[in-house]
C-alpha cells in the first residue's frame, strides 16, 4: 500500500494509529506492516484506563518488531504487555506490532492470520483504521506463497471500506493497489491490472503499484511499457525496493542491446519524483501569520522576533500519537541546523488533564523525552488557528522574506529525508 502521511485530527485525542492521512497527494511507496506506523482507536477524546506505553517503548516495540535479530524478543515483550490490561489504544499498537514480529520471524500464515482476526475484532469502526489495517495483513500475506487467496480476502475486505468521496481517493487508491497484486498473484491477471491502473493516477511514484504493473505487461509481451513503468519503479524518490532492477536491465538489454543509456533513464525519472514527492506535493506559498505567544517560562515571544531568518514551526500536541514519533525527528533537525541560522519552534496545544495546568503537561512531557527544542505555548489556538491547523503534527518551513514556502502534515516512514531535502532548499 501507499505509505500515507499518519496524523491527528484536530480536536480528536489520539495515540498512534495508520491511515490518519492528509488529503492530498500521498507520499507512495510499497507499504508493509513493517512500515512503522502506529495503530490505536482515537474513538473518542477519552481513552479507557490502563497502562500507556512511553514514547521510548512505541519506538522499541517498533523497531525491535522488524528486526530478525530482535523479533522473538519483541514477541515475548509485547505479550507481556497485553496481559498487563493495557490502555485499549495502545493494545491496538501492540497487536500491530506483534503481527509485524510474527512475519519478521517467518511465522507461517495461519498463525498471523489468526492474530489478525484477534486484532481485526478490537478494530474502531472508522474507515481509515480499517482500510489500512487489512491491506497491511494482506502485504504481509502476499510474501506467504500459497497464501495468495487469504491475501486477496485481505485486500477486498480493505476496499470494502473505503467510503464514497473525492477526499477519501487517497484511500482508495492505497486499497487498490494492495488489491491489484493480490489479484495479479492469484492468477487473476487482467483484473490486476484493470485494478493497478485505477490505481495509479493517485498514486504515481508508488514502487509497488508500477513494479506491478511493469510485471503484467511483460507478460502481455508489452516491453515498451513494461520498461517504463519498471523505470518508475526503480526511479522513485527515498525508493528501497530493488525488485525492478533485474527485470528492467534484461528487457532493456533486449531491447536496446546493451545497458547503455539506463542509468540516465533512472536518474531522470529519481529527479522527477524527488521533485514531486519532497517540494510540489507540500507547497504552501503564502504569507506566515504573525503571533505573539509565550514559551514555558512564561517569556512572550513572537514571529517578528526572527525576521530574516529560516524558520520551522512544529504544530504538536503530547496527546498526539503521530506526534511522538515525529517529534525526535523534529529533534534531531533543531540539533543539525539550529547553528546554521534557522529557528526551530515547537508549537504546543495541550488538551485538559485532570488536575494538571496546560503547560504542565507539555513541560512534564519534554523534560520526559528530552527534548530541548523552543516551545512556545498555543493553549488558546491563537496560531493552531491562524495557519489553519487541521491535523497533528503539521509542519511548516518559512523562509527568510517570512513566506510559508512548504507544509507537512503528519509523519510517514522517510519524512526525516524531506524535512532535510526542503530545508536545504531554502538554505542555498
Amino acid at each position: 500500500m501507499p505509505v500515507i502521511h499518519e496524523f491527528a485530527p484536530r480536536g480528536r485525542a489520539s495515540l498512534p494509529r495508520p491511515g490518519m492521512l492528509r488529503v492530498a497527494r500521498p507520499i507512495a511507496a510499497c507499504m508493509v506492516l513493517g512500515a512503522g506506523l502506529a495503530l490505536a482507536s482515537g474513538a473518542s477524546s477519552a481513552v479507557a484506563a490502563g497502562r500507556q506505553l512511553t514514547s521510548t517503548e512505541v519506538q522499541e516495540f517498533n523497531a525491535a518488531s522488524g528486526d530478525p535479530a530482535r523479533a522473538e524478543w519483541a514477541i515475548s515483550r509485547i505479550r507481556s504487555y497485553l496481559a498487563t490490561g493495557p490502555d485499549s489504544g495502545y493494545a491496538l499498537f501492540a497487536r500491530r506490532m506483534l503481527i509485524r514480529a510474527l512475519n519478521t520471524t517467518n511465522a507461517t500464515a495461519d498463525r498471523i492470520a489468526a492474530s489478525a482476526e484477534t486484532t481485526a475484532a478490537m478494530l474502531p469502526h472508522e474507515p481509515r483504521v480499517t482500510i489500512f489495517f487489512y491491506g497491511e495483513v494482506a502485504e504481509i500475506l502476499l510474501r506467504r506463497g500459497g497464501a495468495y487467496p487469504r491475501a486477496l480476502e485481505y485486500a477486498r475486505r480493505s476496499l470494502a471500506d473505503v467510503p464514497q468521496g473525492q477526499q477519501y481517493e487517497p484511500l482508495l487508491a492505497a486499497a487498490l493497489g494492495t488489491l491489484g497484486e493480490a489479484q495479479f498473484r492469484a492468477g487473476l491477471i487482467d483484473s490486476g491490472l484493470a485494478t493497478l491502473r485505477r490505481a495509479l493516477p493517485q498514486s504515481p511514484d508508488s514502487q509497488a503499484v508500477l513494479f506491478h504493473m511493469g510485471q503484467i505487461l511483460e507478460q502481455q509481451k508489452k516491453p515498451d511499457l513494461a520498461i517504463d513503468h519498471y523505470v518508475r519503479s526503480l526511479g522513485v524518490y527515498m525508493a528501497t525496493d530493488t525488485s525492478a532492477a533485474a527485470p528492467l536491465r534484461s528487457l532493456w538489454r533486449k531491447r536496446h542491446g546493451s545497458l547503455a543509456g539506463l542509468d540516465a533513464r533512472v536518474a531522470a525519472s529519481r529527479a522527477a519524483s524527488r521533485r514531486l514527492i519532497a517540494f510540489d506535493a507540500h507547497r504552501d506559498e503564502r504569507p506566515a501569520p504573525g503571533w505573539t505567544l509565550p514559551d514555558l517560562d512564561g517569556r512572550s515571544v513572537q514571529l517578528a522576533d526572527f525576521k530574516g531568518k529560516v524558520v520551522v514551526i512544529d504544530f504538536w500536541g503530547s496527546w498526539c500519537g503521530p506526534c511522538r514519533r515525529e517529534l525526535p525527528i523534529f529533534q534531531s533537525m533543531y540539533e543539525r541546523y539550529k547553528d546554521k541560522g534557522v529557528v526551530f519552534i515547537g508549537m504546543n496545544w495541550e488538551r485538559p488533564v485532570a488536575g494538571k495546568q496546560l503547560k504542565d503537561v507539555a513541560r512534564e512531557f519534554v523534560v520526559q523525552n528530552k527534548f530541548t527544542f523552543p516551545v512556545i505555548l498555543d493553549h488558546d489556538h491563537i496560531a493552531t488557528d491562524a495557519y489553519h491547523i487541521e491535523g497533528f503534527p503539521t509542519l511548516f518551513l518559512i523562509d527568510k522574506t517570512g513566506t510559508i514556502r512548504y507544509k507537512n502534515v503528519g509523519v510517514s516512514d522517510g519524512i526525516e529525508t524531506i524535512f532535510k531535502d526542503q530545508l536545504e532548499s531554502l538554505l542555498d
